[in-house]
């Protein structure tokens, strides 16, 4: 959800900068595949699996990380292709959202 400028009453975007480091932590490990255990293992935002334990506990137990991150290439860096495709699927997303504010001009060469 794009956040609104308390001021302004505009919406606001992330910085360029914050998704350059993004995709730098994507070529270094420092960004983990399979999601973010902290959010999997918060119980308000996730459902509880059976015998109560959390979506963390069951699908990302900590003996089963690998070098960079959870799932089946967890040993493998992420792929430039997979950066491409986040930043494409980032670009379109804040451009559909943006869209839908009045006085608000979508600037793009590449539609």
């Amino acid at each position: 959800e794009i956040i609104v400028d308390a001021v302004t009453g505009l919406p606001r975007v992330f910085a360029v900068e914050a998704w350059i480091e993004f995709c730098i932590g994507m070529m270094t490990g420092d960004v983990e595949k399979g999601g973010c255990r902290e959010l999997r293992a918060n119980t308000e935002l996730y459902a509880t699996a059976l015998h109560g334990r959390s979506q963390a506990e069951v699908q990302m137990p900590l003996e089963k990380k690998g070098k960079f991150g959870w799932g089946p290439y967890k040993d493998d860096p992420f792929k430039l292709q997979s950066i491409q495709q986040y930043a494409t699927a980032l670009r379109i997303w804040v451009k559909e959202e943006l869209r839908r504010w009045p006085g608000v001009n979508v600037a793009n060469r590449c539609t």
